[in-house]
């Protein structure tokens, strides 16, 4: 009886990647070659990023935790345009249920090669939430996951966990997120975490943020997952008033009536459109124009 035996484990696809010509005509030809058939592949999909949704982006996208069929991460293949149209710490955006348009966050990039820029996206499944100095709320969708099961991937495919804190929190790094403190306090889900570590230094883009769970405290507002720090929210007072003019109740038949309507909040007038019904008065008896 025959039976196959392995001879050889190279995984062609990658080898042919590292094969290059000293002038650059073999990446320019795989280059035009991908984008020939880049949307033939079963793993093609539309995306869009950072809440621009006037703008597509060609993809592949494809399983990440493949052996296990866990969630986790999936990769993320773009199409080889002239310069790469992603970033690490970018949201994308696409249809993940086939039915509603879903959030992930760009953990990962490599853009050495046009033919092959691909990175690691995760799902954000929570939304990190705090009052700044002003007394704003800022907001924005982030990657929330136990610590436990989180592995870093920024030093190699084997993944390393953090023992940082119990959670941890992915988000873009921006001048909102740069000001997030040690042993600031957030909610998730009820919960309340005060920040033990945070990571800045792998990309200018992207930001971990380690956290332990806290106690709850009287002015957390548990509701709306907003933690108090020692500042509250501002409240707004909102005066809204508007005016129909001219004062008319009675109309004789056969007559025209033009009326003007105008809304002001806080005594700025406002450019708003209405909708207008009549009442107490049969249809056949008037119209509206």
């Amino acid at each position: 009886m025959l039976t196959p035996t392995k001879t050889s484990s190279v995984n062609c696809y990658n080898r042919l990647n590292y094969i290059r010509t000293f002038d650059g005509t073999y990446a320019s030809g795989i280059t035009e070659q991908l984008k020939s058939s880049f949307e033939e592949s079963p793993d093609y999909v539309q995306v869009y990023k950072n809440y621009d949704f006037d703008n597509l982006y060609k993809t592949r996208i494809f399983e990440g935790n493949e052996k296990d069929k866990k969630l986790g991460f999936k990769f993320l293949q773009s199409y080889p345009y002239d310069l790469p149209q992603f970033k690490i710490g970018d949201y994308v955006h696409w249809k993940y249920d086939h039915i509603n348009l879903s959030t992930w966050l760009m953990i990962s990039l490599d853009t050495q090669h046009l033919y092959d820029v691909r990175g690691r996206i995760m799902l954000c499944n929570n939304y990190l939430k705090w009052i700044s100095n002003e007394g704003k709320v800022i907001s924005y969708e982030c990657v929330f996951e136990d610590t436990l099961t989180y592995a870093s991937f920024k030093y190699g495919d084997a993944g390393v966990v953090q023992p940082n804190g119990t959670i941890v929190v992915l988000v873009p790094q921006n001048a909102d997120t740069r000001t997030i403190y040690k042993n600031q306090r957030f909610l998730f889900n009820g919960i309340p975490y005060v920040v033990n570590n945070f990571i800045r230094s792998v990309n200018t883009n992207f930001l971990e943020i380690y956290m332990f769970e806290t106690q709850l405290l009287d002015k957390d507002d548990v509701k709306n997952n907003i933690a108090y720090n020692g500042v509250e929210q501002e409240v707004n007072s909102t005066t809204s008033t508007t005016l129909i003019t001219p004062d008319v109740n009675d109309i004789l038949e056969g007559t025209t009536q033009d009326f003007t309507i105008q809304r002001y909040v806080n005594g700025n007038a406002r450019q708003d459109v209405y909708q207008i019904s009549a009442s107490g008065v049969p249809e056949e008896n008037y119209v509206l124009e």
